[in-house]
């Protein structure tokens, strides 16, 4: 997928005007983009990146300024959402347990909203990929 890095830091920084991410996270997710990304020849082949986000309660979310500003919720389950951008780079936020590490009893946890992962669609399965 071509991903103007432009058009992706603009989304990104909308995200994180609406205090959802913070610079330091935006930066990590324009990096897996970056030519220099030890997968970069990889991420070419992706269908899409995105960027997991633990928030305390996704029905809290500014779901009215993401639609706003382009973004289409998908896949919504109670504790669990998707936004898709048309950039590629879409949103999951969750306050469901999904990672291992929220079943740790007594875990600390960084405070909420923060980027807990981020994915990378590798949906192709062709040897070009594969090789990739």
């Amino acid at each position: 997928m071509d991903r103007s890095r432009t058009e992706v830091a603009r989304v990104l920084g909308e995200i994180e005007k609406l205090g959802l991410i913070d610079a330091a996270e935006h930066s990590e997710v324009l990096s897996v983009l970056s030519d220099d990304f030890p997968f970069a020849a990889a991420v070419r082949h992706t269908d899409s990146v995105h960027a997991h986000i633990k928030v305390e309660d996704v029905d809290a979310l500014p779901h009215q300024d993401l639609v706003a500003l382009g973004h289409r919720p998908e896949n919504a389950e109670p504790g669990y959402v998707k936004y898709a951008t048309l950039t590629g780079v879409h949103f999951i936020f969750s306050s469901i347990p999904i990672a291992q590490d929220d079943s740790i009893p007594g875990a600390v946890t960084l405070p909420k909203p923060f980027m807990d992962h981020i994915g990378i669609d590798m949906r192709d399965e062709s040897d070009t990929t594969r090789e990739a």
